[in-house]
């Protein structure tokens, strides 16, 4: 059974609207403004699926931050161009927010083998795999063994390399 696709009115307006707006040069603000303007009972009727979709947009790309983060913790990996957390696919199928630093080199690999099976549409995650990948094989020779953490990795790392 498919995901329920969200605001579909809104998304089936959406496409005709935004290329006769772009056709006479609206910026993305002013488009979502005359959208809003034209279409709010639209919006009102599904205004549950926009608040979902804002949040999901906001939780997937906000960093999070431990409150009881150290100092080392908080400069951690920041060599590394990649987000404090990541979404990763359990076993089950379910996908889950996860600290960068609690995965095991296991469970990092297999979200690297996740994230770069070939899609259908072009994917922004080729920069997300080169560091995650350039982050594990720095750490490798620092991993004591399977369920050594990268944020543990790390440790050995900076210490072993003067930091």
């Amino acid at each position: 059974m498919g995901r329920k696709k969200r605001a579909p009115e809104t998304t089936s307006i959406a496409a005709a609207f935004k290329s006769r707006m772009a056709a006479k040069g609206a910026s993305t603000s002013e488009m979502v403004h005359a959208f809003i303007k034209q279409h709010a009972d639209v919006l009102e009727r599904e205004k549950y699926d926009h608040f979902v979709n804002s949040l999901t947009t906001i939780f997937g790309h906000e960093q999070a931050s431990s409150p009881r983060s150290s100092a080392a913790q908080l400069e951690m990996f920041v060599d590394y161009d990649l987000e404090k957390t990541v979404l990763i696919r359990l076993p089950d199928g379910k996908r889950v927010h996860r600290q960068l630093q609690s995965l095991t080199r296991p469970e990092a690999k297999e979200h690297l083998l996740y994230i770069s099976k070939p899609k259908n549409r072009p994917g922004k995650k080729t920069h997300l795999i080169s560091e995650l990948t350039r982050l594990l094989d720095d750490l490798e020779p620092h991993m004591r063994s399977a369920q050594t953490t990268i944020g543990e990795g790390w440790i050995e790392f900076r210490e072993h390399n003067g930091g």
